[in-house]
């Protein structure tokens, strides 16, 4: 019975029990986490050039398929880093690649200007 595997479990409160979120260490470590991601901005505007120069070169599945990736990981992450307006900018070329491949410029072209925007401010 001594290993925490055996402690019996203690009734939930429904409160959350972690740090707080004005918690300095807390605020500290998601300051750095947004740092890191602003940081690797300039990445994932290289890998989505790549990835619509590809298109635009072959217009095959397989580079429309690295584009709408480009796009879904930048949608997926930005508003968690504090970016939500570079996450549905991203999010409007991912729902492009899916449907009409008609507005795609236009999309990669706001995708890059955001991304630009966003670097600069980092």
């Amino acid at each position: 019975m001594g290993t925490a595997c055996h402690q019996p479990l203690r009734p939930s409160t429904g409160a959350y029990d972690g740090p707080s979120m004005t918690d300095p260490a807390l605020q500290a470590f998601l300051l750095q986490q947004r740092a890191e991601y602003r940081a690797s901005l300039p990445q994932r505007l290289a890998r989505l050039e790549a990835a619509w120069k590809d298109w635009c070169v072959a217009q095959l599945a397989p580079t429309l398929d690295e584009l709408e990736r480009c796009a879904h990981g930048i949608a997926g992450s930005a508003a968690t880093f504090g970016l939500p307006e570079l996450g549905a900018v991203a999010a409007a070329l991912e729902s492009a690649c899916e449907s009409s491949h008609a507005d795609l410029p236009a999309r990669v072209q706001d995708l890059r200007e955001r991304l630009a925007l966003e670097m600069a401010a980092a």
